[in-house]
């Protein structure tokens, strides 16, 4: 019999949401060029340029996976991963990818309405404050 545990489970679900965004970060930091024709067409009127944008959305997907990677300021940091997604797979309309990306999504809010789990330093400070 399968042993079930869902403190587990949370930590790999955790980490592997964490890994995909820390990834896509790292090659937006990489190769920006490559990401800019995946950017809607209202980014134009940002006062940044796409290779800044995509610079910056690199940054916050790396900082908010990393997060999300350690257990710190989960609830947050999922849920503004979440919106995000939703955000990316609204504007890409209806394909292959926006499915994925609304998975993902979906995967990030169980994260920020669950909580970060046992593994985790959210679950250490609030240990540390209870004792």
């Amino acid at each position: 019999m399968i042993n079930k545990n869902p403190a587990s489970a949370l930590f790999v679900l955790r980490l592997g949401l964490a890994f995909v965004f820390i990834w896509f970060g790292i090659t937006q930091l990489q190769h920006p060029l490559q990401w800019i024709s995946f950017l809607p067409g209202w980014v134009a009127s940002l006062p940044v340029s796409a290779t800044s944008f995509v610079l910056l959305n690199g940054l916050f997907e790396i900082v908010a996976g990393t997060l999300l990677a350690i257990g710190a300021w989960t609830r947050l940091a999922a849920l503004l991963l979440s919106i995000h997604l939703f955000g990316i797979a609204l504007s890409m309309g209806y394909n292959a990818i926006a499915i994925r990306d609304i998975g993902l999504a979906i995967a990030a809010l169980a994260i920020a309405v669950g909580g970060a789990g046992q593994f985790s330093l959210d679950e250490k400070a609030d240990m540390t404050n209870s004792a």
